[in-house]
């Protein structure tokens, strides 16, 4: 069957909702899968289970096309259907363990693959799939084992090789390893990372770069690289860790020129392309390194903090809607990083970007789908309900905060909920931090909440009783939990800014007249110069260097009749 006649029946079944043969639905599957219309595949191997439901072979298929679209949580399912059929095929198990690995349910992921290995002790790849979870979770011995088998049982896999010659060093078995890497030399002479391990592994341990790079020893690590380049100048790995070390010691132009040849020797590496828009990033090359995090993106499409990099620089350039994407795709990667949730929001609060009710709703549907997928990942339940507040939808976004709350409570404070819910009815702050910036009300905040009877507020700064002042007090207490009024439970927010606006007190005494406030203060010449970083390197809004800037901030204050003008 051809991919023009596997259309035809996906129109005919789908479209047209006519019956097509089971086979004929599965065999035109695999070839849109093949071609990688998976959404089209989908379609088709529902069609063949809605027919054929007992058919395990459908459900797996069902299951690879689901992983291959990041719909892992439907995938997971299509397998265990599969599993279910038939119990006794090896190859449903191996589909579960990388949907699982996807979801970091390590252990189930594990007894999959323990599973497969089980039913079908010939099939290389489990070892291997088993072997990289070992390996992420530390748990070398094991490792080791997995990929010395997944070795015997396939010797031409190079890579794997190299990760079990890494480990090797990592349990100090040094010998053990430059014999693997021999064998990886031996197997693919012109590869150039096998010959690189085999010169590290040669080294003492303490004089290894990678070794000096782990232990931050920058200075120690470049004169290590360098010595290394001068012995063997044809590896990229050793002017990658040059680049990285030199990056760390904000070496930007030597950097910029070894990751360039890293990059020449092994143009595959998406982390030298990444770690060269760093460079470019801090000498105001902004195209260049938009250039190099496209890059980095296009070799490994899966590395989040790529995304966030790139939108960083997207935003110092106003392009807003670009950097959304960039980090929406972060988050989609990444669902529990908090980054990008805050660059996010800091888009809107910062720089006043603006949507069309269209990006409004694309926005909102994706942060739709990470609550509906991770019901606890509390940064999109304030990003959405901050979103919903923007769009004038109010008792939306209090529906929202409240179930954000809800599973911040659930989460970190589940003795609450013991409590009867006719029983806690005080909602609103019992205390306020209200300043200064980049004086260390975060860290403060942090140290208060980890207190078992303080219950955290939706989010630290709600900056309520200043700018937020006409969305109501109904608005502003949904952000709160609601709690016993015997004090027995405290809550609070800290917003520095409220410090700075003379309408604040008179707001905060209205409603809450016994509220303790609390203010933390800062050497002022620190804590300006810490705001400017803030706003150079963080948030993207200022341009100017440190004495420009400074100049400029003294000028306006010089010009001021009083200290209560500034704005």
């Amino acid at each position: 069957m051809e991919i023009e006649q596997a259309q035809q029946l996906y129109q005919l079944a789908v479209e047209q909702q006519q019956v097509i043969n089971v086979q004929e639905c599965l065999q035109a599957g695999d070839i849109l899968y093949q071609h990688k219309q998976h959404l089209d595949a989908i379609a088709l191997y529902e069609c063949a289970i809605a027919q054929a439901p007992d058919s395990a072979s459908s459900h797996f298929r069902l299951g690879e096309a689901l992983l291959e679209v990041s719909k892992v949580k439907p995938a997971i399912a299509a397998y265990q259907q599969a599993i279910q059929l038939s119990p006794d095929t090896f190859i449903f198990y191996v589909g579960l363990g990388r949907a699982l690995c996807q979801q970091q349910q390590w252990d189930a992921a594990i007894t999959a693959y323990q599973t497969a290995i089980q039913l079908n002790p010939s099939f290389p790849w489990a070892y291997h799939h088993l072997a990289q979870i070992f390996k992420q979770q530390q748990r070398y011995t094991e490792a080791i084992a997995a990929y010395r088998q997944e070795l015997r049982l396939n010797p031409q896999f190079y890579w794997s090789y190299l990760h079990l010659g890494d480990l090797l060093l990592k349990t100090n078995q040094p010998q053990e390893a430059i014999a693997i890497f021999q064998q990886a030399i031996n197997l693919n002479p012109h590869q150039p990372e096998a010959h690189q391990r085999l010169k590290e592994a040669q080294l003492s341990q303490q004089q290894r770069g990678d070794y000096l790079l782990q232990q931050h020893k920058w200075q120690d690590a470049i004169a290590a690289y360098t010595a290394a380049i001068q012995i063997n100048p044809h590896h990229s790995w050793y002017y990658y860790g040059l680049g990285y070390a030199q990056l760390k010691q904000k070496q930007w132009e030597n950097a910029i020129i070894s990751f360039k040849q890293a990059i020449e020797l092994n143009p595959d590496c998406g982390w030298s392309y990444c770690h060269l828009g760093s460079c470019y990033f801090q000498i105001s090359q902004y195209k260049s390194a938009i250039a190099s995090y496209h890059q980095a993106i296009e070799i490994n499409p899966d590395i989040p903090s790529s995304y966030v990099y790139l939108a960083d620089i997207l935003v110092r350039q106003n392009q807003y809607h670009p950097a959304i994407s960039a980090y929406l795709r972060a988050i989609d990667l990444q669902p529990d990083w908090l980054t990008p949730y805050v660059k996010l929001r800091h888009l809107e609060t910062f720089h006043g970007v603006h949507h069309t009710p269209e990006q409004y709703s694309e926005i909102a549907n994706h942060y739709h789908q990470i609550i509906q997928a991770y019901p606890q990942q509390i940064e999109a339940y304030i990003n959405l309900g901050n979103l919903l507040t923007k769009q004038g939808l109010k008792s939306e976004a209090i529906q929202i905060y409240q179930q954000g709350i809800y599973q911040n409570i659930l989460k970190d404070r589940p003795q609450v909920l013991q409590i009867p819910q006719q029983q806690r009815t005080k909602k609103g702050p019992q205390f306020l931090i209200i300043g200064v910036m980049k004086g260390g009300t975060t860290s403060l905040y942090e140290y208060l909440v980890q207190h078992p009877q303080i219950v955290p507020s939706l989010q630290k700064e709600i900056d309520f009783f200043n700018y937020q002042y006409n969305l109501g007090l109904d608005w502003y207490t949904s952000h709160f939990p609601c709690l016993p009024p015997s004090g027995q439970f405290l809550t609070g927010e800290a917003s520095p800014t409220y410090l700075l606006d003379l309408k604040t007190m008179e707001r905060v005494f209205q409603h809450f007249p016994k509220i303790k406030l609390l203010i933390i203060l800062r050497n002022p010449i620190d804590r300006a110069i810490s705001q400017y970083y803030d706003h150079f390197n963080w948030l993207g809004r200022e341009k100017r260097t440190l004495q420009v800037a400074t100049n400029s901030e003294i000028e306006a204050l010089n010009q001021l009749n009083h200290p209560t003008d500034i704005k």
